[in-house]
């Protein structure tokens, strides 16, 4: 952050106002937003020769009238630098807008410029990390795939047969005779729309090399998913400009080879990143991907390269990669099974996930009256919760499968199977399936697929949906001058805002859809959105017009929440690491209207609940006060809230009726005072230890920053 301040100051003679950083993705370089007399962008790198090569590069390019961001300062180790502030919409951020493909058109027409012009007076010597995409870069590139991708699927291959399909590929995509500049990392998000005129950014990897790799990069990228027909359009049209412009004869068939070598590399990428460093957010696009390469092999002729065409075919074949599975998230299959008939395949290609012996217990099925029956029958069910050793073995099963399911759900896998096998397949096993598949389901919340294989049976559990909230629009005055500049969301607890913590904490929980209020700042939260990827469709309720508090920006956002879902909300100024899928179970578990996250943590405000959880009122023990006011009665526990709460659409759709009432700013917890005596709103409190503080304070937050230091 220093070197940032001097050397904006060396450029401009003043101070920065702020310095807000700027998510990454998979580069370890950082990016932060420098705000003051000139809004600028700052680039700190980890390697100096990959930072020349930008610089160069920029310059060269700026020099040609290229359109890429200006370049204003240069630290003298040359490892900072800052450039031209570009805005905050990027090609990626309009793919569904209807600008996309006077934007296409244009971003195509400046690609052609840069490959045929670029090149100039260029000295490649000067690209990094080398100065062509030559037969060694591309062996890198298929490396990548196949040691962090390929093998990771647990594929069989002979890699001596691969070895040399790899060498006639890369014979084909490095010997294109149209060898110009290409930039390397050509997506949709390393272009930003300035004044309606695409700006590249992102280059420092560029080099000699094929022009319509950059094409493929940008149109069969997974995260974009453009139409066959789209890519084809403006393939097309680049060959044609190339032609036109250039004299080049490019050809559709040369995008389309340099599209199969790109998502190759693409899938080693997110092999490694997904895979191997586990970041989730690699992994959501791997299915696409695989989509993608499936239609390539189609398309593409198979000579020279049969055995490699046959490994692909077989890797895309694979189970994981063809799931007809409904809906999206974790499906937990749970299968019920004779040992006489063998142990069920996993279908998913995951290699299965727990086999569960029942044939230890006590067997029913040695008994006459019992042997017509199954584990799902009433009398069956009574003889093996007679004894505990049927429920001491379901303890332990569940103590197994819970974590791993947890684990699934926030790294964002589709299957894990659990098989419950006896020796009919009848009685024990059945009922293993079935009381791990009702207990998952309401437990976690997941899709749980049920099969009895011997019995013939099947049935599919599904989730409730469940979406979230998560109230960042606060002013944050206590934390003035701190706010003064940034919104209380932006506060950063352990190097990161405390809004990030927010969304990664519901992102565990398996939740994807959540709608975000705004008010004070709301410009800063939207940047850190739009550059941060987060695995997760997140919207913006904005409320830069009028603050209406917690109950009020809840009615509100139901335009884009809904009224038929439960919802997870979240205070933005909290930070916590309970296990939310704890809070969820217990709310879908109760049916209640609302369930609070409350402890007994020292407050003078509280909630009072009776014996059995159920909210009765609330207190303040500064004034005396208690709403309603004949809720005094000292039996009443008093617990604090937390600011994290899951309400169901009974609760979305009073909320109407309330503002019309009692005007559009209300807080929920007012809404929750006035329906407790006629709706069911429960407290829970986390029979495991977690950390919990909020940030009103400067107080608070130091406190907040030594619970979290992480």
């Amino acid at each position: 952050m220093e070197t940032i301040r001097q050397l904006y100051y060396s450029k401009f003679q003043t101070l920065p106002e702020e310095i807000l950083p700027i998510a990454g993705a998979g580069s370890a370089r950082r990016y932060f937003r420098v705000k003051g007399a000139v809004d600028c962008i700052a680039t700190i790198g980890t390697s100096r020769r990959e930072n020349e090569a930008f610089i160069y590069l920029d310059r060269h390019f700026a020099e040609l009238n290229l359109p890429v961001p200006q370049l204003l300062a240069v630290s003298e180790d040359r490892m900072t630098y800052l450039q031209e502030n570009l805005g905050n919409e990027s090609l990626y951020s309009l793919l569904k807008s209807d600008r996309i493909e006077g934007l296409m058109t244009d971003t195509i027409q400046s690609l052609v410029r840069f490959h045929f012009e670029g090149p100039g007076n260029l000295d490649f010597d000067k690209c990094y990390p080398r100065s062509d995409m030559d037969r060694r870069a591309a062996g890198w590139d298929l490396n990548y795939f196949k040691y962090c991708f390929l093998k990771a699927t647990g594929l069989e291959f002979d890699e001596d047969l691969l070895e040399n399909d790899f060498r006639n590929l890369i014979e084909r995509v490095t010997r294109n005779p149209y060898r110009t500049l290409m930039l390397r990392d050509c997506q949709s998000r390393n272009i930003f729309i300035k004044d309606g005129r695409p700006y590249f950014i992102d280059f420092q990897g560029a080099r000699r090399g094929p022009g319509a790799y950059d094409v493929a990069s940008l149109l069969w990228q997974a995260r974009a998913d453009f139409t066959e027909d789209f890519r084809l359009k403006f393939s097309t049209l680049y060959c044609q400009l190339s032609k036109l412009n250039y004299g080049a004869d490019i050809r559709v068939d040369d995008i389309l080879w340099q599209a199969l070598f790109r998502t190759l590399q693409t899938l080693g990428a997110y092999g490694f990143r997904g895979y191997f460093e586990r970041k989730s957010m690699f992994l959501s696009p791997i299915q696409k991907s695989v989509e993608i390469l499936r239609s390539l092999l189609k398309r593409l002729p198979s000579e020279g390269l049969t055995y490699l065409f046959d490994a692909l075919n077989r890797m895309v074949d694979l189970p994981r990669f063809n799931s007809t599975e409904e809906g999206e998230g974790l499906t937990v299959r749970v299968m019920s099974f004779s040992y006489k008939q063998g142990i069920p395949e996993d279908p998913s290609g995951n290699g299965g996930g727990f086999v569960f012996d029942c044939r230890a217990v006590h067997n029913p099925g040695r008994y006459d009256q019992y042997k017509p029956l199954t584990g799902m029958d009433k009398e069956v069910i009574d003889f093996l919760e007679s004894n505990p050793e049927m429920p001491r073995f379901m303890e332990g099963c569940y103590n197994l499968v819970d974590p791993a399911v947890r684990r699934y759900i926030e790294r964002g896998f589709n299957n894990l199977m659990v098989c419950f096998g006896c020796t009919g397949g009848r009685h024990r096993s059945v009922y293993g399936a079935e009381h791990l598949a009702r207990h998952i389901h309401e437990k976690l919340n997941c899709r749980v697929k049920v099969e009895h294989r011997e019995r013939q049976i099947n049935y599919v559990l599904e989730p409730k949906p469940l979406k979230a909230m998560i109230f960042a629009a606060g002013l944050g005055t206590r934390l003035r001058p701190l706010t003064d500049s940034i919104p209380k969301a932006m506060v950063e607890v352990g190097g990161k805002p405390v809004l990030q913590r927010a969304i990664e904490q519901i992102m565990k929980a398996g939740i994807r859809n959540i709608v975000i209020n705004v008010h004070h700042h709301a410009d800063k939260v939207r940047q850190f959105l739009e550059s941060t990827d987060f695995d997760a469709n997140i919207q913006i309720s904005d409320e830069s017009g009028l603050l209406l508090d917690t109950g009020g920006g809840l009615a509100k956002a139901t335009e884009l929440l809904g009224l038929d879902s439960n919802v997870l909300l979240y205070n933005a100024d909290i930070c916590c690491d309970l296990d939310l899928h704890q809070l969820v179970s217990a709310h879908l578990k109760t049916g209640a209207d609302a369930t609070l996250l409350v402890s007994g943590r020292e407050s003078s405000r509280y909630l009072l609940f009776d014996d059995e959880s159920n909210m009765k009122g609330w207190t303040n023990t500064k004034n005396g006060e208690f709403r309603p006011s004949d809720s005094k009665d000292e039996s009443l526990r008093r617990l604090a809230f937390g600011g994290i709460h899951v309400v169901s659409p009974s609760v979305l759709k009073s909320l109407k009726g309330y503002a019309d009432k009692n005007g559009p700013v209300f807080s929920i917890t007012n809404c929750y005072i006035d329906w407790c005596r006629q709706m069911t709103i429960k407290g829970f409190e986390s029979p495991d230890q977690y950390r919990w503080n909020d940030i009103g304070s400067p107080e608070k937050l130091e406190a907040a920053r030594r619970s979290f230091p992480e």
